[in-house]
């Protein structure tokens, strides 16, 4: 649950057998809102093997809470066979390493908490890595505002200018760069 706190959802521990452990829901739009039932697995071995996952019954949580998506959290999914089943039925399957990297990509470069959609569309193992794409986009516009400001700064003491600038001069001083 914490996890995903983390992350920019609203998580609510359920627990309990036979029941889902953890209902995230990410908050936006009717258009981007979403949410997510989450299963946790645990073994001595860390490994998560196919005998430990019912799908009928996380695509009946899933269904029991009108949730959009479907997820089991655990040490680590080596099984092909696991894997395969977990695409077959839209489940998602998210490693400890990659909740964790997650949670490090969020706390350098936060994105939405709607951007997380990407990870639950691609049922399998999940990939840290589709956010990529958004959380560079972050950074160019911080590296853009940055440069706006640097050169606001920069020409507030212009004689000319007199620091009243137009956004075509920002432009034009910013566009080599």
């Amino acid at each position: 649950q914490i996890a995903f706190e983390k992350l920019g959802f609203e998580a609510r521990w359920l627990g309990g057998a036979g029941k889902t452990d953890v209902l995230i829901h990410a908050a936006g739009t009717p258009q981007t809102a979403f949410s997510v039932t989450v299963d946790a697995k645990s073994t001595n071995t860390g490994n998560v093997t196919e005998n430990l996952v019912d799908f009928d019954t996380i695509l009946e949580h899933k269904k029991k809470h009108n949730a959009d998506f479907a997820a089991i959290v655990g040490g680590s999914f080596q099984n092909e066979r696991l894997i395969r089943r977990a695409k077959e039925h839209g489940v998602v399957l998210i490693d400890v390493e990659t909740l964790e990297t997650l949670i490090k990509n969020h706390s350098n470069v936060p994105v939405r908490v709607t951007s997380y959609r990407k990870l639950f569309e691609s049922a399998g193992l999940a990939d840290a890595n589709c956010l990529e794409e958004e959380r560079n986009e972050i950074i160019r516009y911080g590296n853009l505002l940055h440069a706006v400001m640097d050169c606001l700064i920069e020409e507030r003491d212009d004689p000319v200018t007199q620091g009243f600038l137009q956004d075509r001069d920002i432009y034009r001083t910013l566009r080599n760069i």
